[in-house]
């Protein structure tokens, strides 16, 4: 069989789940019906499991997938393709490939002698339902016991996520591909996942990157950011130019860090920084910048919350962040920059839309595409009824509740607003404000 290159661990592993999130084209459905037939072919006394979550997507889909691979290596003489129950024997051993539907996870319990599963369309699936078709694999046997799950990572939410891929377990291997790992995709549909973003950035990231997509409402505050149009592979640190850095103070997750170039007026995010419990603090934050950046010698400009310059809990009497941020990175003989206070929510979110949309000020913005959490806060912070942020929240494991998006966000306003602080005070004031004149045109059109 010829198996992709993105696949070959896949396919020699003897973990016990091997879960591929990956883009449209990227070959994860094939591979993983290959794997199957290799093992119903080599094996004995083996039945697989195939299962949709809806069983009407069954016959045109996995089923049919089973027997194009199966004709396509030429094998099918030895097959037998059973459409009443779209179950497939191979007839030198008797072992089954048995594709059902799990509209009603009880019926599985009626299926017995089952030694390994694939799971298509994971996403589709509640943890329950996992949790029944794993009981379906029990028993003693000489086969591997396997459990295969493919999707499109449709949603952060989706408890996939969590179980295989915000852990890291022995037993479970897991794969990001996307369609630039099959090379025999045909022009026309490479182009067309390529272009995707220009239709819409959040299936961009889903179908063309990979990537793990949320739901947008449209409700969205950083309206104009554009995943296409602003992120960008691989962008480079310059040691030739002054590093910007700055930074939101927060317990949980953690101290954010956001650090930028910038060539005229065009900023570029090169870098960003948020370490876990116990090192989620100012102190750790400031480390991790010195050693990543520990042979800068182009000068450091700090950025940050304007309430960072009080004294807290979090710092020794007599200290604040700053002081804590200004002690540890001495070496660079860096620059405060600070606010006299944090600017306004909405006006400041109407500057960066309008720089986003059309480079106001002819400002304009690059964003690494490792800068993930800053990404994150730009395409899925909610804005709230009065234009300013809607908060949500997420847990830690312990339970903890933090404010899930908007730290990169306020870290990157901070810095934004104080380098081009003449440009905003002109905004401010009435030099030109074309996103909140579309906002206003926007609520007169919809009555």
């Amino acid at each position: 069989m010829n198996i992709l290159k993105v696949y070959k661990e896949a396919f020699l592993s003897k973990k016990r789940y091997i879960v591929i999130k990956g883009g449209s084209g990227s070959g994860k459905s094939v591979f993983i019906t290959q794997k199957i037939i290799s093992r119903i072919v080599s094996e004995k006394n083996l039945n697989i499991l195939v299962i949709r979550k809806v069983a009407s997507t069954v016959k045109n889909s996995v089923y049919q997938l089973l027997k194009d691979v199966i004709y396509n290596e030429k094998l099918e003489d030895n097959f037998i393709f059973n459409r009443s129950d779209y179950s497939i024997i191979y007839i030198p051993n008797g072992n089954r490939i048995i594709t059902v539907g799990a509209d009603d996870v009880n019926k599985l319990k009626s299926i017995a002698g089952i030694g390994s599963v694939w799971m298509e369309e994971a996403t589709e699936f509640l943890e329950s339902d996992l949790e029944q078709i794993i009981l379906r694999v029990r028993g003693k046997s000489d086969n591997l016991k396997q459990f295969y799950l493919t999707f499109n990572p449709v949603s952060e939410e989706s408890f996939l996520k969590k179980r295989f891929f915000d852990k890291t377990d022995d037993d479970i291997l897991t794969l990001t591909t996307t369609y630039k790992d099959n090379p025999f995709l045909d022009k026309e549909y490479v182009e067309h996942l390529e272009n995707l973003g220009k239709k819409n950035h959040n299936f961009y990231r889903i179908y063309s990157l990979g990537l793990w997509g949320a739901l947008q409402t449209g409700g969205e505050l950083v309206k104009e950011f554009n995943y296409t149009k602003h992120v960008f592979n691989n962008i480079l640190y310059n040691p030739d130019l002054a590093l910007h850095a700055s930074f939101d103070f927060n317990v949980l997750p953690g101290v954010s860090v956001i650090i930028s170039q910038i060539i005229n007026k065009e900023i570029i995010v090169i870098d960003e920084i948020q370490l876990i419990h116990p090192n989620n603090n100012t102190r750790c934050a400031s480390q991790e910048f010195l050693r990543r950046y520990s042979n800068h010698t182009n000068g450091l400009f700090i950025y940050g919350d304007s309430s960072g310059k009080n004294e807290s809990s979090r710092s020794e009497a007599g200290h604040n962040e700053y002081t804590i941020i200004m002690k540890e990175l001495h070496k660079f003989r860096p620059t405060l920059r600070l606010l006299t206070k944090n600017p306004s929510v909405v006006m400041g979110n109407n500057f960066l839309n309008d720089i986003l949309s059309h480079n106001i000020e002819d400002i304009s913005i690059k964003i690494n595409n490792i800068c993930k959490k800053f990404i994150d806060d730009l395409l899925y912070g909610k804005e709230a009824a009065d234009g300013g942020k809607f908060i949500e929240y997420a847990k830690t494991e312990s339970g903890a509740k933090y404010e899930k998006y908007f730290h990169m966000y306020d870290a990157f306003k901070y810095f934004l607003i104080k380098s081009f602080s003449s440009e905003y005070i002109k905004y401010q004031t009435g030099g030109g404000k074309p996103y909140l004149n579309k906002i206003r045109n926007r609520n007169k059109n919809s009555y």
